[in-house]
């Protein structure tokens, strides 16, 4: 493909410009106030439909069928919607066994071990370490994942939700261990900044129980509107109450005791279930990872965006050298698309 005329399938399609780039992280990172980055959200969806008509990416050509659209109205509702599990137990035991000795990093940014950082065997890790993840780059080729990202249901339904065809702008594969430190970074209540409008699919590939640190949601907080129905009928009677939660709210990180004090304990979601388990979720609602008591959690996760998500940088694998066939021809544009980030 020649490089000099760039299509909707290349990876640097809404990518170029990096002045552009860091004025949309500010933008997302605190330059506006939530109904603000819903309306852009609104407005980039919009945008984006525009920009890939005319390649196969209609949003007129989607057809979910009944369960699709019940879907996609539970999670416009709630933030959340509960689906069919996306890996198979035979999935989950090829994914198993594809990383028993494959190595997983730790410390991260953001997640603080103590200043160690390295990369090891699963069994090898130092003691009391909270997170270790899986490279992309294992994690593209493993062929239960390749499938799920190419799922062509899941991106129509992400379609459907983001309002245009999606970009999946990450993927990836993290254990949480229980750990004598303090609750931190995702497994205290936040809303995410990756992009104006996302959406993310979960899977546990680990069974959870409310000990092995579950996935947390705050119902109703992921959209503008159903969330100032919910703040008008709480806290409307008093005007300054009613303007501390909206500042409150912009507050990237929340102690659970401060999440307890404005919503209710049948209002958030906890997600438990056996390894296979999956769900999608608006992350720009209030959401956290418990710190886990009892046993490890390994949990995937696909970030499905609306534009590419500007802080992150993606090497991409080839299609021809994944360790398996695959037929390139036969992929759908909108898969095509959605998946122009990873694979080449």
């Amino acid at each position: 493909m020649d490089n000099t005329t760039p299509t909707v399938f290349d990876q640097t399609f809404l990518r170029r410009g990096e002045e552009l780039q860091e004025f949309m992280l500010f933008l997302l990172k605190g330059g506006l106030t939530k109904q603000s980055r819903d309306a852009i959200g609104a407005a980039a969806a919009q945008y984006v439909s525009q920009k890939t008509k005319g390649h196969g990416l209609n949003q007129s050509e989607v057809d979910l069928g009944e369960v699709g659209d019940g879907i996609v109205k539970t999670l416009q509702n709630t933030g959340y919607a509960i689906i069919d599990p996306v890996f198979s137990p035979t999935d989950v035991l090829e994914i198993e066994d594809f990383f028993k000795n494959i190595k997983v990093h730790y410390g991260s940014i953001g997640h603080d071990e103590g200043g160690r950082k390295g990369e090891t065997l699963l069994g090898d890790l130092p003691e009391n370490i909270r997170f270790a993840s899986y490279r992309a780059a294992d994690i593209y080729v493993c062929p239960p994942i390749y499938n799920a990202v190419h799922n062509k249901h899941l991106i129509d339904t992400m379609a459907s939700y983001l309002g245009a065809p999606p970009t999946i702008s990450s993927v990836s594969m993290w254990w949480s261990f229980p750990s004598s430190q303090s609750p931190g970074g995702m497994q205290m209540f936040h809303h995410d900044r990756g992009d104006f409008r996302s959406c993310n699919l979960f899977v546990y590939l680990t069974d959870v129980t409310e000990l092995t640190g579950p996935h947390s949601f705050v119902t109703n907080t992921h959209n503008f509107n159903t969330l100032y129905a919910l703040a008008t009928e709480r806290f409307g009677s008093n005007p300054e109450q009613f303007q501390t939660f909206w500042k409150w709210m912009e507050v990237h990180r929340k102690s659970d005791a401060d999440v307890r004090q404005c919503f209710h304990e049948s209002e958030i979601k906890v997600f438990t279930g056996p390894k296979g388990t999956s769900f999608l979720e608006d992350t720009r609602g209030l959401h956290k990872a418990t710190l886990p008591t009892a046993g490890p959690r390994l949990a995937f996760e696909i970030v499905y965006s609306t534009l590419p998500k500007f802080n992150e940088k993606i090497a991409p694998v080839s299609r021809k050298h994944l360790g398996f066939e695959v037929d390139e021809a036969a992929i759908d544009p909108r898969i095509r698309y959605a998946t122009r980030l990873i694979y080449t």
